[in-house]
């Protein structure tokens, strides 16, 4: 990391590899006082990397140890050394179980608030676009409000690009407490840069764009 990059940094459906060099040790190496990463209980799911300049700790909130498949690895939560809460999340692909949506995001906001008025970031893959029918139903943007939560906002584009689709906003980001959220963007051009016009491929390269947000306190 370099002044340059964020404070925080989080990777959703993270793996760790054998690739050389290891993605932690990288960070570490390049400013990150604290790296972390989500257990799998040996499932082998995808799993949450939280990396930051300022040093953290693991908590307050456990993993979900509640018996959804994929639940637990997508999910963790530490502490800064400045008392900001960070929340890395990805709500799995449960089309083919749908009442697992409801299950997840039930015990989210009920981990959630308890910290209400905490200063608070949630960063991740939700699979939820807050425009679409589908995802409506859980009323999300008002739970989130609820817990004191509030979305940054992305002024345009799209996050997600499926190959027939026209594309989605499936990342996102909210903040809670004195935090405040002042602008968000997806950028595909390193995504691109990387191996251009491929999206949705099995070339190691993400399908979804990076979410940048710039985070103040108030």
């Amino acid at each position: 990391m370099t002044d340059a990059l964020a404070d925080i940094l989080v990777l959703t459906e993270y793996v760790p590899g054998k690739d050389v060099p290891r993605v932690a040790e990288y960070l570490s190496d390049h400013g990150a006082a604290s790296v972390s990463v989500s257990d799998d209980q040996g499932s082998g799911d995808n799993r949450i990397l939280i990396a930051s300049k300022d040093r953290h700790a693991a908590g307050p909130i456990p993993q979900p140890d509640i018996g959804l498949e994929s639940a637990f690895a997508n999910f963790l939560c530490v502490t800064l050394t400045s008392g900001v809460i960070v929340v890395g999340f990805r709500m799995p692909e449960y089309s083919k179980t749908p009442a697992s949506f409801a299950v997840l995001w039930d015990w989210l906001f009920g981990a959630l608030a308890p910290l209400r008025g905490r200063d608070l970031v949630l960063l991740g893959d939700l699979n939820t676009d807050f425009e679409r029918a589908r995802d409506r139903q859980y009323r999300l943007l008002e739970r989130f409000a609820e817990v004191g939560l509030s979305l940054v906002p992305v002024a345009e584009g799209v996050s997600y690009q499926g190959k027939n689709s026209a594309g989605s906003r499936l990342d996102h980001a909210f903040v809670g407490g004195n935090l405040r959220g002042v602008s968000a963007t997806y950028e595909w051009g390193a995504i691109n840069a990387a191996h251009p016009g491929c999206r949705g491929c099995n070339h190691g390269v993400p399908d979804h764009a990076m979410l940048v947000a710039e985070i103040e306190l108030r």
